[in-house]
This record gives C-alpha cells, sequence and structure tokens, in this order.
C-alpha cells in the first residue's frame, strides 16, 4: 500500500526536477533497494547500484534500467560490504573516479540492512545497521560527496521504529511472539541506527544536506518476509504490521525526493494504518 494520502507521480512534471541527479542506493541489487534504483532511473535519476556479493543480480538491475531508455548511459555498478570501513573507503573512491560520480552524488539512500543472515555472529545486526550507516555517511561527508541540497534516506521499518530504548513489542499471539523474538535484534538495531543519524541532522543541515526517514510494513522480497515464509507465519504477521511491495515504498520514497517540501511529510510512513496497529504492540519498560 502506497501513502493513503499522497498522489500518484506525475513522471513528465516531476521527473524535471530529478533529472540528472546521481543516488548512492546500497543494496540495491533486490527487494527494496532494486525497487527504488529503477523508480529513480524512472524519473531521470542516475543510480549507482551497489551489492555486496550478488553481482549477477546487481547486473540485471543495471540491464533492467538500461532498457528503460531513459539515462544515456548505463548504471555504474560497485561492490563493498558496508560492514567493513575499508571497503567504504574503497567504493567512494571508486564511486570519485567513475565519469558519471566524479562530482559526487545528490542522494544518499541507506537501504542496506542485515542481521537474520545464517552464520552472522550476535554483533552483527549492530555493526551493519548502526555503525555501518553511520559510516556511510560520515565518509561520504569527508570525501565532500553529497552534493548541497542533497538528502541522506535511512529505510526502516514500523517495528524497528516501534521497538526502541525502553520499549518492547508484545503480542498475546504466540506465532506473533515468536516472531517479534526472533525480530527483535534486527528491529533494535534499526532503531539505534535511526537514532544515530540524527545525532548528525544538524551537521548535515548546515552543509545543505536533509536527512529522511522512510518506514514501511513488512515488504514483500525482504528478509524478513523470507523468515516469515520459512516459518509459516506470513499470512497471520500480514493481518497484524501490514503487508508492501518494495515498488510502493520505492514511490513513496521518490515522491519525496521530487517534493521534500510537500504535505508527505517526515518520516515518510508507508501504510499508515499499519504503522498505527504496530504502534498499539508497544509496551514500556
Amino acid at each position: 500500500m502506497v501513502l493513503p494520502d499522497a498522489p500518484g507521480p506525475d513522471i513528465e512534471s516531476e521527473g524535471k526536477l530529478l533529472r540528472d541527479k546521481i543516488a548512492l542506493v546500497t543494496g540495491s541489487s533486490r527487494g527494496i533497494g532494486r525497487a527504488i534504483a529503477i523508480e529513480l532511473a524512472r524519473r531521470g535519476v542516475i543510480p549507482i547500484i551497489h551489492f555486496r556479493e550478488k553481482e549477477r543480480r546487481a547486473q540485471e538491475v543495471a540491464s533492467e534500467i538500461s532498457s528503460l531508455g531513459i539515462l544515456d548511459m548505463p548504471p555504474p555498478l560497485f561492490s563493498a560490504d558496508i560492514a567493513d570501513a575499508v571497503q567504504v573507503e574503497n567504493l567512494y573512491s571508486q564511486i570519485q573516479m567513475h565519469p558519471l560520480s566524479s562530482r559526487g552524488f545528490d542522494f544518499l539512500i541507506l537501504n542496506a540492512a542485515g542481521g537474520l543472515e545464517k552464520g552472522k555472529d550476535q554483533t552483527y545486526a549492530e555493526r551493519v545497521n548502526i555503525w555501518a550507516q553511520v559510516n556511510l555517511v560520515r565518509q561520504a561527508l569527508d570525501h565532500n560527496l553529497i552534493r548541497q541540497r542533497g538528502s541522506v534516506v535511512y529505510m526502516t521499518s514500523h517495528v524497528a521504529r516501534a521497538w526502541g530504548e525502553g520499549t518492547e513489542l508484545i503480542s498475546p499471539d504466540p506465532d506473533i511472539a515468536q516472531f517479534l523474538h526472533s525480530y527483535q535484534v534486527v528491529a533494535r538495531s534499526k532503531h539505534r541506527g535511526e537514532e544515530e543519524l540524527l545525532k548528525m541532522e544538524d551537521e548535515l543541515r548546515s552543509r545543505g544536506i536533509k536527512l529522511a526517514v522512510v518506514t514501511a510494513p513488512l515488504v514483500d522480497s525482504t528478509p524478513a518476509v523470507f523468515y516469515l515464509k520459512r516459518q509459516g507465519l506470513l499470512e497471520k504477521t500480514k493481518a497484524v504490521f501490514g503487508f508492501a511491495q518494495p515498488e510502493d515504498v520505492a514511490i513513496a520514497l521518490v515522491d519525496y525526493l521530487c517534493n521534500p517540501l510537500s504535505r508527505i511529510g517526515n518520516p515518510i510512513i508507508v501504510d499508515k494504518d499499519a504503522y498505527e496497529k504496530t504502534l498499539r504492540l508497544v509496551r514500556y519498560d
């Protein structure tokens, strides 16, 4: 579900506002990141496609974008583990050496996240969802990569926004409680990631850069949904937390970038009914 009070995109008029701007979309080889990269390209933005390991998928995204016939050149592709500061440094160096992005980018879309992967230690969620996000912004500022009047956008979820320090989400349904127990490390780290980025808001504003937050319900083709499918819990949790397609989230985000002073507001909430239902599960310690 898209924002209930948001008009549909007028590609012809709004695209003029974004044409030839550049966006780095972390984790854009699949899911929400893929949908964001494609929607940005539809509006004339040059997306920098980032991936960690799935190069073939990233190339498929680049091919789909090229097939739109809107951009003059194929979008750049770069690989990096965002939890590795050295790799992020190398990523930004490669971006600066590329002819399309040598002068930086207008939008930094912080989409890549983690915590449900198999074989990762208990600190991985904090490293990737908190400190990797902070480091991506810090290094981008240190390299002067984010242009004035640009934006940093943090992608999060309704569950993560609700589950902060001193709060927890509780459900009397044992299946929902099982999901919340399994997801709490990810949710808490995502919440903390947003808090840490908000501490940088004054510095960003002083450089003419906006900080925006996009929050969404459960979204198809994301690790949380894959987990719920494996557990046989997807249909029940959809009824509680809402459900959206990656394209819904992408349209809400790009609509905001087209008109950041519009009535859409910040945070940008995808499916407000689901957001309010999630908040009703909050209990304070």
